[in-house]
């Protein structure tokens, strides 16, 4: 196996399958329930943290994309 795929199928397992890093500063209380969440069913906070943003983007989308939409047709 050459190093490329060894880093692809790690990639795939970890969750990156191309994504791009990015960082976030969270309240203390916050990351604190995360970090719970994660050592009790055994995930990463990294995990976690990409089913919020890709469960919530939807709605983010409708409320601001959609408020954009009906300010611009006025």
């Amino acid at each position: 196996m050459t190093t490329g795929a060894i880093h692809a199928d790690y990639n795939d397992y970890i969750g990156l399958r191309g994504g791009m890093p990015t960082s976030v500063r969270l309240d203390p209380a916050v990351d604190a329930r995360l970090e719970s969440l994660a050592r009790i069913t055994g995930r990463s906070k990294a995990f976690y943290l990409r089913e919020l943003i890709e469960q919530g983007l939807d709605d983010l989308e409708d409320a601001y994309l959609g408020a954009a939409a009906l300010e611009a047709h006025r």
